[in-house]
């Protein structure tokens, strides 16, 4: 199962993604991306027969510096997910990458970012 993950990106405010939403298939991640597409934009999206996630590919719709994301999810992810009880309440964005993770893989990806710094 391909778990996808789908949220609101708005890049006017620096790097800002809310609202995730966890779907178990690709095919439920489109058809909430085209939904809510359709009610925050008031203009037709293109090419809606083309929309798929892949492995290799995430979908965006959107206007300008503000859209709806779909991607699938890392194994990471999916770990601190089910960790959670199944929901993305109390996840956090790590910025750098853009994974929504746990409080402590958040610190731990942030503790070996700044080792990196300091061996380059």
């Amino acid at each position: 199962m391909a778990y996808c993950l789908t949220y609101y990106q708005d890049l006017m405010h620096g790097v800002s993604c809310t609202e995730p939403v966890v779907h178990k298939s690709g095919v439920k991640a489109c058809d909430w991306l085209l939904k809510n597409a359709k009610d925050a934009f008031s203009m037709p999206i293109q090419n809606q027969k083309k929309i798929k996630i892949t492995k290799d590919n995430q979908v965006s719709i959107g206007y300008a510096f503000r859209g709806f994301v779909g991607r699938q999810m890392t194994p990471e992810e999916i770990e601190d997910y089910h960790n959670n009880n199944d929901s993305t309440e109390g996840l956090f964005w790590w910025k750098p990458t853009g994974l929504l993770v746990s409080k402590e893989r958040a610190e731990e990806l942030e503790k070996n970012a700044e080792d990196e710094e300091v061996e380059g």
